[in-house]
């Protein structure tokens, strides 16, 4: 967002959210009243116009009010966007009423701009998935629903980690580990791939004896680090001062895993092939 609105906007704003129902008119009143309130306090909280204009449309299609609501909420929807062009949620909102007003191309513009802003709202990627169907193009439609089903990275990443650990007593571990990280969307080389994961993926290699794979692996680590002046001497020292656990063989296991992959043991060292 470019500027963030007052924060008691802000709150009235996500209470709207949070509370945000179907069930009833009344229901879609309060959550309305609570939008109203967030614009009222901050005029310049996009954030509230989107939901404004969201629940406005909800309200036709659910037939609480006739479709004389539908400028009010183009202009809301419009209005967001133009205090927040670069908050994926203000478009993703704006593509919601486009859709819903039968303008598709339009639609899926929006929400093509919203997800190239943030590609990991498994929320918007479900609404811009939608739109797709709508718009006639199934297939890509299922492609999208299956993204957005789709284990987050970082969750994959945290199961190889703790299997890893497993790994110390029983080895068959590694490989299911590997069979996690086989699996996750962004890959080596993306823009969004988690590059720390490279350091997981040469201590699993390591342990299971694959030496040369856990040398790629940390070859790929230090390539992609190379240029952050804080990090492009990371080690084995330095590995052990940020991770933090309170099982002492536990972290040891993980730092002999880097060790054997050839990570340096100090930043004045170098990686061993």
């Amino acid at each position: 967002m470019s500027e963030p609105c007052n924060r008691a906007a802000y709150d009235a704003f996500l209470t709207g959210l949070h509370h945000y129902s179907l069930l009833s008119k009344e229901k879609l009143d309060s959550n309305q009243d609570r939008t109203d309130l967030a614009i009222k306090i901050d005029p310049n909280c996009a954030r509230a116009w989107s939901l404004s204009s969201f629940n406005l449309v909800q309200g036709w299609l659910y037939g609480y009010s006739d479709e004389s609501v539908l400028p009010r909420a183009e202009d809301a929807a419009i209005r967001a966007v133009q205090l927040d062009s670069g908050d994926y949620f203000t478009h993703a909102y704006l593509g919601f009423y486009y859709l819903r007003t039968g303008r598709f191309a339009l639609a899926l513009t929006a929400y093509e701009t919203a997800l190239a802003l943030n590609d990991d709202d498994r929320l918007v990627i479900s609404d811009a998935a939608e739109a797709y169907i709508y718009s006639g193009d199934v297939d890509t439609g299922i492609t999208m629903l299956n993204r957005a089903r789709r284990i987050p990275d970082q969750q994959r990443w945290n199961l190889a980690w703790a299997y890893y650990f497993k790994g110390r007593t029983d080895s068959s571990y590694y490989g299911m580990a590997l069979a996690e990280l086989d699996q996750l969307f962004y890959k080596r080389g993306a823009d969004k791939y988690i590059f720390d994961i490279d350091l997981l993926f040469a201590a699993i290699h390591a342990q299971k004896g694959d030496a040369s794979l856990a040398s790629d692996s940390i070859a790929a680590y230090r390539a992609r680090i190379s240029k952050d002046p804080h990090r492009s001497t990371w080690s084995v020292a330095d590995e052990a001062s940020s991770e933090m656990f309170s099982d002492p063989v536990q972290k040891e296991h993980w730092l002999d895993g880097l060790r054997k992959a050839g990570l340096r043991e100090t930043p004045k060292d170098t990686d061993r092939p």
